[in-house]
């Protein structure tokens, strides 16, 4: 198993200046603009929640923002959008794919080409450089922790693609809890879920690293200790705010430090299932993250440690018998499963060829992972999904 070894150094960058209220942020953008132009990528399965239109449309009117919607995350949209350009400030509103978006329409004519060009790796880490367009994001939703992360996914020819790098971090964030509240229970189960994803996989990645695991520690804990009120149907600024930033932190590196650099298995594995099962990354995290878990228990360890794993839930959710329960608990049937029709569209071999073509097999993207052990995190997953598809 990868250890927290000197080799595994991991820098931790200054994150955008975040604010909470609205007339600072439109007075940072405005000084950004001058006669510039504006433009306002906002979700558009949201974009009549009142607390959300409102906002678009002040800043629509304040900013002169010219106002695209986005309802997914893909190459065609991305270009439709940039080409109506160039923009000296975009603005994105909305949920992860919304600000994924909007920071991708803000690359130049270069970068963008390094998105879009055909290749192998669904991973593409862009190089350093000055960025000519400012970006100011307001997340609408929690989970994905696009505001604070320097990645963005885009899907180009019917793939998912991860693209990293500096040209992809905000400026500015607006952070509002109110905007968090029109969020119905699926949609907090899902922003749970996902930050779960996070946290457990690195912690479970490599030996003790004593800053990192206090903090993902402490992350889990108070999320778990929000998670029943949000369930119940609460919606206390103070328990959104801390949800928010426990998801925005996961993505700034500080959780990532002393870790081995490629843990993200379990997060491949749920982007290619949640197109392959035609559902969200959070409800594919649901089924892939216990199937994973399974295989790390009866595994060698290079997949992690499952008694760190079962260390930290046991701190997070004492009452729990296993990892698998504990996330049993927090989704509390709040999620639409696939049914066993989506789960079989592609066959077991043909997902595992997939992932490892496009990850894996001489790139570095799934750590020390190989084609068997994907395999049996997808048998694992599948097995669970049919068992709840059974059932429900």
């Amino acid at each position: 198993m990868p250890t927290s070894a000197d080799g595994f150094g991991w820098v931790v960058h200054p994150g955008p200046l975040t604010v909470d209220a609205l007339d600072a942020f439109v007075r940072r953008v405005s000084e950004w603009t001058g006669a510039g132009r504006v433009c306002l990528v906002a979700d558009r399965n949201h974009a009549s929640v009142p607390t959300i239109a409102e906002l678009v449309d002040t800043l629509v009117e304040r900013l002169g923002a010219q106002l695209h919607l986005a309802s997914d995350d893909s190459e065609e949209l991305v270009r439709s959008i940039a080409d109506v350009g160039p923009w000296d400030v975009v603005i994105g509103i909305g949920g992860g794919v919304t600000l994924d978006v909007a920071k991708l329409v803000g690359l130049d004519a270069d970068a963008m080409r390094r998105v879009t060009s055909p290749g192998r790796s669904s991973r593409v880490v862009l190089p350093d450089g000055p960025r000519s367009t400012r970006v100011a994001l307001v997340p609408t939703t929690f989970g994905t922790g696009s505001e604070l992360s320097s990645s963005a996914c885009v899907t180009s020819r019917e793939r998912k693609r991860l693209v990293s790098g500096a040209a992809l971090g905000a400026d500015l964030v607006l952070a509002r809890s109110d905007l968090l509240a029109s969020l119905d229970d699926e949609q907090m189960t899902e922003g749970l879920v996902e930050v779960v994803l996070r946290l457990t996989t690195l912690y479970a990645a490599g030996e003790a690293a004593s800053f990192a695991d206090v903090v993902t520690r402490a992350s889990l804990r108070q999320l778990m200790e929000v998670a029943p009120r949000l369930r119940a149907g609460g919606r206390v600024p103070a328990d959104l705010r801390a949800i928010a930033s426990i998801s925005a932190f996961s993505h700034t590196g500080w959780l990532a430090r002393d870790r081995p650099p490629m843990v993200t298995l379990p997060w491949i594995v749920t982007t290619e299932a949640s197109i392959a099962w035609s559902c969200t990354k959070a409800v594919a995290a649901s089924l892939v993250l216990p199937g994973y878990w399974s295989v790390m228990r009866d595994g060698d360890g290079r997949l992690g440690s499952y008694r760190r794993l079962c260390e930290l839930w046991a701190e997070a959710m004492p009452g729990a018998a296993s990892p698998a329960e504990a996330l049993d608990e927090i989704i509390d049937g709040r999620l639409r499963r696939p049914s066993t029709d989506e789960l079989t569209r592609l066959g077991d071999d043909a997902f595992a060829a997939r992932v490892t073509e496009r990850w894996g097999a001489g790139l570095p993207f799934m750590g020390e992972a190989g084609r068997d052990d994907v395999r049996k995190v997808i048998d694992a997953a599948l097995a669970r999904g049919r068992s709840v598809a059974l059932t429900v």
